[in-house]
């Protein structure tokens, strides 16, 4: 009887070790497997939308719509473009059209902190100016501005900021044509490095981002609404989903844990009293 009394005992103290080990153990786990930073770059050229996070868009930093790839006007190369006159976006290169403005957009497919570095610039002192701006816009929420300028010299404007984001937050780098809704040499840059520290583990793989842009596209029913001069439409948009995300947690069976550890205590206490 003692040898079964002493053998209850260490088996009753290395589940309770186990159970302990999971709970504290299983959060550092986690902790430590979620912390990764990424690098991504806006000049380097995404050959489809949603590559590394990125799209390329037109319409108004609030709606937009996505970019089709193909002829460039003006040219005979290819490329992504809108439906305006030179209205296109090469890596960080983004040239507006006379009334809709053209973008850059990035989304978190992971809730963490990101780091901005880099500069707006306005290529040309020539033409009406152009508007350019960053922003930091929340899942189905407010649009902060990081920064934003307009200008119609050859300038630079440095942008460094830390920025927290949720999964789903996006960061736009947008160029609009000036005043006249000229866009004659509006043609902007934007070379940024985005330093992406990922923390919370809710990212799901091989997702489909584009469920978290304010974007329609150009085949959409009702597609977009395009007023001529006064830029005041916005465009319309039915196509999105909210997407329901699973998120996996550390050590299998977190739930178990507090339950494995009650167990084990009292069987501790119970033989404890029996002894007694």
């Amino acid at each position: 009887m003692k040898k079964i009394g002493i053998f209850r005992i260490i088996l009753s103290v290395a589940v309770m070790l186990l159970a302990m080990g999971c709970v504290f153990g299983g959060f550092n786990q986690n902790a430590t497997a979620y912390a990764q930073t990424k690098t991504y770059k806006t000049a380097n050229i995404i050959s489809r939308q949603g590559e590394n996070g990125f799209y390329y868009a037109w319409g108004t930093a609030k709606n937009y719509v996505l970019m089709e790839y193909g002829p460039v006007w003006g040219g005979n190369s290819d490329g992504w473009h809108g439906l305006e006159g030179y209205q296109t976006v090469n890596g960080q290169t983004l040239h507006p059209g006379n009334y809709w403005g053209v973008m850059i957009v990035w989304v978190a497919n992971e809730s963490g902190e990101i780091s901005l570095d880099g500069m707006m610039q306005k290529g040309s002192s020539n033409g009406d100016g152009a508007n350019l701006g960053v922003y930091h816009q929340k899942y189905k929420g407010e649009i902060i501005t990081v920064e934003e300028q307009f200008t119609r010299s050859f300038k630079n404007f440095e942008v460094k900021k830390e920025i927290t984001v949720k999964k789903g937050d996006t960061i736009i780098f947008y160029c609009d044509s000036g005043i006249a809704r000229d866009n004659n040499s509006d043609s902007c840059g934007f070379p940024f490095t985005i330093t992406y520290t990922q923390t919370d583990g809710d990212a799901v793989e091989n997702e489909d981002l584009s469920v978290y842009l304010n974007a329609g596209r150009a085949s959409a029913i009702g597609g977009f609404e395009h007023v001529e001069p006064k830029f005041e439409a916005e465009v319309l948009d039915g196509t999105l989903t909210e997407k329901v995300v699973t998120v996996t947690e550390g050590c299998g069976a977190m739930v178990s844990a507090p339950v494995l550890l009650g167990l084990s205590f009292f069987s501790l206490v119970m033989i404890w009293r029996k002894r007694r």
